[in-house]
């Protein structure tokens, strides 16, 4: 275990990229921040990142730092513009530097989940169809390790890189086919996809009709999909109403609301209503269409 850490950090080193270069700048110095970072190496693997947990975490905190440090340095010439005092000007400058520390240190941290939580939405979307074809070539006496090889050729978002990797543990690593599948399953943002791969594994062990397993589990993912798609055209349904209410009628009749007060000279706490309704429509309304926007893209996402 020694001898493989010693080789993967060497490996590591040779590596080229940004993250190679904090790897080998503070690889030795974050060895105790690992075990603080829960769950982070997990991420790592679901995510598909090809990185080391020690050479990611190395990354995490050579990136905090450069933004901390272009973040003091910046503030404190742009500070020197308005303020004199010299102690002032340090302390509001560190306290931004340390405000985006955390900022981009918390980013680094959470990135690889966000990757692996649209790598598992990814495959979810897929899955009935994969596993449907996963089947047919099941029925037509084709092995695993032959259907993967089918699945990588594909193509196919997040699915076609695990089959891709289940290909190269067998090839290059040497590893049995259902092992390589059980690493899969392991490693599988989609806890769909990787009871699919438990049990492929299961019934190839057991000496069991895998056709028959496939066609059940394809049914299965088909009946599921159709729930979940008359889910989302209700959902939407409901975006479309608020999107309505809230970016097209909403500002129209506040901004009717606001010329005729405007005629009569009013104010809304102590502010013009020329610029209350500038606000109206080129704050309010484009950040309304973004939230729809970004509100229908994760229902589209699912479907």
């Amino acid at each position: 275990m020694k001898r493989f850490s010693r080789r993967r950090g060497r490996v590591e080193a040779g590596a080229k990229g940004f993250h190679a270069f904090a790897f080998r700048v503070l690889g030795g110095r974050v060895s105790w921040l690992e075990a603080q970072l829960t769950g982070l190496d997990d991420a790592l693997r679901k995510a598909g990142m090809r990185i080391t947990l020690r050479a990611y975490v190395s990354l995490m905190v050579l990136l905090s730092f450069l933004a901390a440090t272009t973040t003091f340095v910046s503030s404190y010439f742009i500070l020197d513009l308005f303020i004199k005092v010299l102690t002032q000007k340090i302390l509001l400058s560190f306290g931004f530097s340390l405000i985006v520390w955390v900022v981009v240190f918390y980013a680094s941290y959470i990135y690889p989940k966000g990757v692996a939580s649209t790598r598992r939405r990814y495959m979810e979307v897929e899955l009935p169809f994969v596993v449907s074809h996963m089947a047919v070539l099941a029925a037509a006496g084709i092995t695993p390790e032959r259907i993967f090889k089918s699945l990588a050729d594909l193509n196919i978002k997040a699915i076609s890189d695990e089959a891709r990797n289940i290909i190269r543990d067998v090839e290059l690593f040497g590893y049995d086919v259902l092992e390589a599948i059980s690493r899969a399953a392991k490693r599988s943002p989609s806890s769909g996809f990787a009871e699919v791969l438990r049990g492929v594994v299961s019934t190839s062990s057991a000496g069991g009709d895998l056709k028959r397993y496939l066609l059940t589990e394809a049914r299965r993912f088909m009946r599921l999909k159709r729930i979940e798609i008359r889910r989302s055209i209700t959902s939407l349904s409901v975006v479309s109403e608020v999107y309505i209410g809230g970016a097209v009628i909403g500002p129209l009749i506040l901004i009717l609301m606001l010329s005729m007060m405007s005629l009569v000279g009013a104010a809304v706490f102590g502010l013009s209503l020329e610029l209350i309704m500038m606000i109206v429509v080129y704050v309010l309304t484009p950040a309304i269409l973004v939230i729809m926007l970004i509100l229908m893209d994760a229902f589209m996402v699912k479907v």
